[in-house]
């Protein structure tokens, strides 16, 4: 929340503070924040555009315009993605077909939980090994389901969710330094979160910036 300079208005503005990080993986973590006054995507068009590469994130269609080009490849969060099937899953007493793909997610992360440890070259290996024909088992299991689900039921949604992102949520395989979630920027967000709730607000813009400098320190 951004406290306000307009003596009419009595509500705090809603202001973002937006990560973007580099996990350990190859040298030390680089992780730093951003401020902006609002939740447009003008912030990260703007910090990312000379990036190149790979940029992972959540589907949030403000990015969108980033991977037009191809400079940038979208990598999407199979976390995610697997979110939508849990909260499918739960609305069910028994198991169902929303476990059925929540088996799918399991076995890919108990196989990324395996090759951890491995270089980047053996990561690759072993995802294209094991990972790429369960996914494409999984993506036959999405194609089917598709045509037995509404588009606004709760499963529909993640099956629709996981088809229109395929892509994205499975180029991490073609890469081994690459990551099935970004979990790593998920994790930066928590201080945030907690300084949210013991700070209440940012008291200006400047003040938003200056915070975004010190989360990073």
């Amino acid at each position: 929340p951004l406290q306000n300079d307009d003596p009419t208005r009595r509500k705090t503005f809603e202001a973002k503070l937006w990560v973007y990080a580099k996990d350990n993986r190859h040298g030390p973590p680089l992780i730093v924040y951003e401020f902006s006054k609002s939740r447009t995507r003008d912030a990260p068009l703007s910090f990312l555009a000379d990036y190149r590469g790979y940029l992972q994130a959540d589907a949030y269609p403000g990015y969108d315009p980033l991977f037009v080009t191809g400079k940038i490849i979208e990598v999407a969060c199979n976390v995610h993605a697997r979110r939508k099937f849990v909260e499918a899953a739960d609305l069910l007493n028994r198991p169902g077909r929303p476990h059925e793909a929540l088996a799918f997610y399991r076995e890919m992360f108990r196989i990324e939980r395996r090759i951890a440890h491995l270089d980047d070259a053996g990561r690759l290996e072993e995802r294209q090994r094991h990972t790429v024909p369960l996914l494409n088992r999984f993506k036959a299991w999405l194609d089917h389901a598709v045509h037995t689900v509404l588009p606004k039921d709760t499963l529909g949604i993640a099956v629709n969710y996981a088809l229109k992102h395929w892509d994205a949520l499975t180029n991490f395989t073609t890469a081994g330094h690459l990551e099935a979630s970004n979990n790593f920027a998920e994790r930066c967000r928590r201080p945030v979160a907690v300084g949210r709730k013991a700070l209440l607000f940012v008291g200006s813009e400047r003040a938003g910036h200056a915070a975004a400098i010190y989360y990073r320190i």
